[in-house]
């Protein structure tokens, strides 16, 4: 009969290759499918084919921020988005993590019975995702005449909806933003 102690032991020793064995295994899978979307990107460098993507287009821009009251803060940094139809959105867009308003909901909060939805967003990235605003805009193809701005204070995950038309406003903040944590 073994003794108890050994017993644990024995667990223990199991419960320690079990562990380690997944972490292995997990560890191989994400580096073979980080190579193969490397492969992949290379390949499309390479060949010099865009990507067909109806329902997106990809922009890139920068975001600039500038404080002068107080302490003197300021950066710029390039960013990439993406501007989705929301009345046919592009294949891999049900598969976003992120909980987004669908283009009939952005069009009963602006009081609007047509027009087409489009989002401006952050889409996520290898699992990660980072969006501190998001543009509804909802219009026809040349005006977009009424919106929603969604913010986000990212770590503290608040999110407040703000409305608004070609014509502008001021409303009030009713939450702590800011870029320089």
């Amino acid at each position: 009969m073994i003794s108890h102690g050994l017993q644990k032991k024995a667990l223990s020793a199991c419960q320690a290759w079990r562990l380690l064995s997944s972490i292995c295994i997990h560890g191989i899978c994400f580096s073979l499918g980080m190579v193969g979307s490397f492969i992949v990107a290379l390949l499309r460098l390479v060949v010099g084919e865009a990507e067909d993507c109806p329902g997106a287009e990809f922009l890139e821009g920068y975001v600039t921020h500038a404080r002068s009251h107080e302490a003197s803060h300021a950066f710029k940094y390039p960013v990439r988005m993406a501007l989705v139809d929301l009345d046919a959105p592009p294949p891999w867009w049900p598969e976003e993590p992120v909980p987004r308003l669908s283009a009939k909901e952005v069009r009963e909060a602006l009081g609007v019975a047509s027009g087409r939805v489009r989002v401006l967003t952050t889409p996520s990235s290898a699992g990660y995702h980072q969006n501190p605003i998001q543009i509804y805009f909802c219009g026809d193809e040349k005006v977009h005449s009424h919106g929603i701005c969604e913010v986000t204070n990212t770590p503290w995950n608040h999110h407040v909806f703000f409305a608004f038309d070609r014509a502008g406003a001021e409303l009030p903040k009713p939450l702590h933003v800011s870029p320089l944590m």
